[in-house]
């Protein structure tokens, strides 16, 4: 993990943490299964199955060589991924928690991929955003190798 990448992590849990509430058990199960069923779309291999799960300005960053911003460009991102025929991609999560008020949740873990090339795991960090008819998108995503 980069320590740029790694510091804004501590911010970003730091944040997060300082403003958690108590959230229903059907809100925390929602944002879990918001996170499987978004797992799935990536194991499909399908960019547009995984772009439905961004917000319109999500960020992603996956370390070098920065952030991607809007779910546009995150979708061609995992669209060149996926052009390799030997990528492919999974996560276990192992943390959930519903922040600020119930509007915000994050969703921690490590995510594993096969693609040739790279390191094969990762810690990964998800920020989301609940929307106004209930469902839960990704608002941040970060993933760093290691």
């Amino acid at each position: 993990m980069t320590k740029g990448l790694e510091r804004s992590l501590i911010a970003l849990i730091a944040t997060l943490l300082s403003g958690f509430v108590h959230a229903t058990e059907d809100d925390l199960a929602n944002l879990k299964s918001a996170d499987a069923a978004w797992n799935e779309a990536a194991q499909s291999r399908s960019s547009e199955r995984i772009a439905e799960f961004y917000t319109n300005e999500a960020i992603a960053d996956f370390g070098p060589p920065g952030p991607i911003r809007s779910k546009v460009t995150i979708a061609q991102h995992w669209s060149r991924l996926f052009s390799n025929p030997k990528y492919s991609i999974h996560w276990k999560l192992e943390s959930a928690a519903i922040v600020d008020g119930g509007e915000l949740g994050y969703t921690i873990g490590r995510w594993f991929e096969e693609s040739g090339k790279g390191p094969p795991s990762g810690p990964y960090v998800a920020v989301w955003r609940k929307q106004p008819d209930g469902r839960w998108l990704v608002l941040i995503d970060t993933a760093s190798n290691g």
